[in-house]
């Protein structure tokens, strides 16, 4: 069964769901729950398909640097190894302790942070205290 919830569009949002409409038929509505309810699912099947693979003391690394925040994921494009330097103040990545870390991620595509990203969100908004280890976490997250 559904939840029925009252929601707050921005314009941005509408223009995109519109164009998302069959103009051809002019009594076609916006489908808002449908558009809504796809886009989630999208987002969250481009998050799993997406994932780079790190290794744990890396994601240790990156979600470290956001520390509880879900950090830039509303406000694209995905910088996380600006992220990764801004979080130690550097502009030097030769400075940084992983710059090795960094620039993986630098190469990695949007998708790819867009999954970082996704992941970082659901890891500090999750309560994890059943799990026994960061590997249990990840599958939760990734199931």
């Amino acid at each position: 069964m559904g939840l029925k919830k009252s929601v707050m569009l921005a314009d941005d949002t509408v223009t995109i769901m519109d164009k998302c409409t069959d103009k051809r038929n002019p009594d076609n509505a916006i489908a808002w729950s449908n558009l809504v309810n796809r886009g989630i699912v999208i987002c969250n099947h481009l998050m799993k398909s997406s994932m780079p693979d790190l290794t744990n003391q890396e994601w240790q690394e990156i979600l470290s640097v956001y520390a509880g925040t879900c950090g830039s994921l509303e406000n694209p494009p995905f910088r996380i190894a600006s992220d990764m330097m801004d979080n130690l103040g550097l502009i030097d990545i030769d400075k940084h302790p992983n710059k090795d870390l960094v620039k993986k991620v630098y190469e990695m595509s949007q998708a790819e942070q867009f999954a970082i990203l996704s992941f970082n969100e659901q890891y500090w908004h999750g309560d994890w205290n059943t799990c026994s280890d960061f590997a249990e976490i990840k599958n939760k997250i990734l199931v």
